[in-house]
């Protein structure tokens, strides 16, 4: 059951990712100094758009992370499906989103 142990620990990565993100987006709006109309446009076209995402992704760990899930085709197909777009969302949020933020540190 390595895969299982492999999927509670990308589960708890998960989890740690999106909150610390979430946080890093609400301190961000407070932060006046560091907040353009374009970083806040942004920060809300992320959030926007990564919701259906998000969802899917904790709602895939969620049922194969169960006792019970069994790791088949369809785990391998939907795992394939949900990487590739992540591999998208990960690519827009280091391309526009964290190198303007990181600009403005």
């Amino acid at each position: 059951m390595v895969q299982k142990t492999a999927l509670k620990e990308l589960n708890k990565i998960v989890q740690i990712h999106i909150m610390a993100e979430d946080m890093e987006f609400f301190r961000l709006q407070k932060d006046k100094k560091r907040l353009t109309p374009a970083i806040e446009h942004q920060i809300a076209t992320f959030k926007e758009t990564f919701k259906e995402t998000k969802d899917t992704l904790r709602d895939f760990l969620l049922r194969y992370t169960k006792p019970d899930a069994e790791l088949n085709d369809d785990f391998l197909k939907n795992f394939i499906d949900l990487a590739e777009i992540l591999e998208e969302r990960i690519s827009f949020e280091e391309e526009s989103l964290y190198r303007v933020l990181a600009a403005k540190r």
